[in-house]
């Protein structure tokens, strides 16, 4: 080596590290897809155009479809409310569907067991009380839920007038 030159030392590199917890696993992404809230606005609804020439059934069932697409327009012209409701169906899927699917392999599997065919018949009439418990308690949240935001829309249409 040249006395006038510097020494050089070599370029250490650090390799990338991706730690486990990074990772994007199925289940990240199912979550992240569940839990989206994305609100599009909704077009205002229109009737069809031959209406008039419509049958009797067919034009109810369509009277009815542009009630529900007017209430739901009143509600969140802006899609809030679609992209509300459709998360709280993504959640109740995602929470009852194994739920479920885990009643019906203990029911199918409790019997299997011999000498157990008494415990199985009390855990056949826990599960199906629990079922009807789980429902009701959905179905109650749903409606409690669905009045909250009718009333909060309400109200927040009410103020900003």
């Amino acid at each position: 080596m040249n006395d006038s030159e510097p020494e050089r030392l070599p370029v250490v590199r650090k390799a990338k590290i991706r730690s486990i917890a990074a990772k994007d696993t199925p289940a990240k992404g199912l979550m992240r897809r569940v839990l989206a809230y994305e609100p599009v606005p909704v077009d205002p609804p229109k009737v069809d155009a031959d209406f008039p020439e419509m049958p009797l059934v067919p034009r109810t069932l369509e009277s009815l479809r542009y009630m529900a697409c007017l209430l739901e327009y009143k509600i969140g012209p802006n899609g809030w409310f679609r992209a509300w409701a459709l998360l709280w169906v993504r959640l109740s899927v995602l929470l009852l569907a194994p739920t479920l699917a885990l009643i019906v392999i203990v029911q199918f599997m409790i019997p299997l067991f011999a000498g157990l065919a008494e415990v199985a018949g009390h855990a056949h009439r826990a599960m199906r009380s629990g079922f009807f418990a789980l429902l009701w308690l959905v179905l109650s949240a749903l409606l409690i839920a669905t009045v909250v935001a009718v009333v909060w829309a309400f109200l927040r249409s009410k103020l900003h007038k």
